[in-house]
């Protein structure tokens, strides 16, 4: 359980480090980012997409994670 938790949490970093990247990259473009079908702007829509994923989504992953490494059943059947 404790290894799957770990699993989880470092997803749901790796998404969040990809998702301020992304953004960072997003502001800096400007108003070229702006348009429909530019590649800055698909991705941003792209790795937003992924953080919304219920299996990498922080805050759930945050409460589970924490659920397990305090002992407490997980809340959940997906782990």
């Amino acid at each position: 359980m404790r290894d799957r938790a770990a699993v989880r949490l470092a997803a749901s970093h790796a998404t969040q480090c990809a998702i301020e990247a992304v953004d960072l990259v997003y502001r800096l473009a400007g108003g070229a980012a702006l348009h429909y079908g530019s590649r800055i702007e698909r991705c941003f829509r792209d790795v937003h997409v992924v953080g919304q994923h219920a299996m990498l989504s922080r805050h759930a992953n945050l409460e589970l994670a924490g659920r397990i490494l305090f002992g407490l059943p997980p809340g959940t059947a997906r782990l």
